[in-house]
């Protein structure tokens, strides 16, 4: 390659894309148009994800000289239709619009009533034509939520890598929460210091607990701070449970008190831990816990299954008392986004 040379200071420069080349496009400084269209709407503009290293250069001969760096790249927002306006019409209203300036009852009247004596009212179209920001209102599939959003919660299947906190997502909740942020979170905190795992259902009874630390907050809004100290499962024996950064259940046998067991539905599901009975018996029963980590039943064995399972199907296990709005353990598990 030939000679490279960049200015002292690089600019940060936006880019502008436009269908068919910049030539049949007016820009205004502040506002993009067509050039030759009688209807000057505004053209809207959208940003666009950006190469890091998209720069702006010219090239003479062997040499380039680089003059900036592009930070924002914008493209005109796409309409589902447009409707252009026909020449009569163009005609029609353009000598409406010059005979407002004169009086109303004269000038404009007479030239209204003697077009319309023998033409029917000229088609106007809509002044501003859909773009794809309400797309949602016409149920298309590929444009049905077209804002970015950020999912607060880590999820990740059981056969993947512990994740680790992320800070975009603790600034996303500690600017929803506000100054109460970090008091909040010292709370909750404290409940994982108690078990490495809980479910949903445990958390909000946790929360309920200690109301008063939380002040008026609703649990809706503090439950967010959870994605800042804990990740979830979507699959496995810890599947929908709550587990503290930095404690990966997979490596720890002991583990298996915080596993799910599901009797027939999902609204008898329970942590092992949780029940006292169940607990105790395969804490003193050897064969009911494994060294050995598996996906299907992680650290309980087959025969530790079978034994829950023929406890359960024995007897009447008795409903527990829930709110007639929490029906099982993974209740409130769908978290709120914020907004990018």
């Amino acid at each position: 390659m030939g000679n490279l040379f960049a200015k002292e200071k690089l600019k940060s420069l936006s880019l502008i894309t436009l269908p068919g080349g910049c030539d049949g496009y007016v820009w205004t400084g502040e506002s993009l148009h067509l050039r030759e269209s009688p209807q000057k709407k505004e053209i809207r503009l959208e940003e666009k994800k950006t190469d890091a290293n998209m720069y702006v250069a010219s090239k003479e001969g062997d040499t380039v000289l680089i003059y900036g760096q592009v930070d924002m790249h914008l493209q005109p927002i796409l309409s589902d239709f447009y409707i252009p306006m026909p020449h009569e019409s163009l005609t029609f209203y353009k000598e409406m619009g010059e005979r407002m300036e004169g009086s109303i009852t004269t000038e404009l009247a007479k030239y209204f009533n003697k077009h319309t004596s023998s033409n029917e009212v000229p088609f106007y179209p809509v002044p501003v034509t859909t773009l794809s920001g309400v797309f949602k209102y016409y149920n298309f599939k590929e444009f049905k939520n077209t804002q970015k959003r950020r999912q607060l919660v880590k999820k990740i299947r059981i056969e993947e890598e512990v994740p680790e906190a992320d800070p975009a997502i603790e600034k996303s909740v500690k600017k929803q929460i506000g100054v109460r942020y970090g008091e909040f979170k010292e709370v909750l905190m404290l409940a994982f210091k108690k078990r490495r795992v809980w479910p949903i259902k445990g958390l909000e009874k946790y929360f309920k607990e200690h109301q008063k630390d939380f002040q008026a907050w609703k649990w809706s809004s503090v439950k967010n701070i959870l994605a800042c100290i804990a990740y979830t499962y979507s699959t496995g024996p810890w599947k929908k449970l709550w587990v503290q950064y930095g404690y990966n259940p997979t490596k720890d046998q002991e583990a298996y008190k915080y596993q799910v067991y599901m009797w027939k539905n999902v609204s008898k599901a329970f942590v092992i831990m949780d029940n006292p009975e169940v607990y105790e018996k395969i804490k003193e029963t050897p064969e009911f816990t494994q060294r050995v980590f598996s996906a299907r039943t992680g650290f309980l064995t087959d025969k530790a299954l079978a034994y829950m399972h023929k406890k359960f199907s024995e007897m009447a296990v008795p409903e527990p008392e829930k709110p007639a709005e929490q029906p099982d353990l993974f209740h409130s598990m769908d978290f709120e986004t914020l907004d990018n």
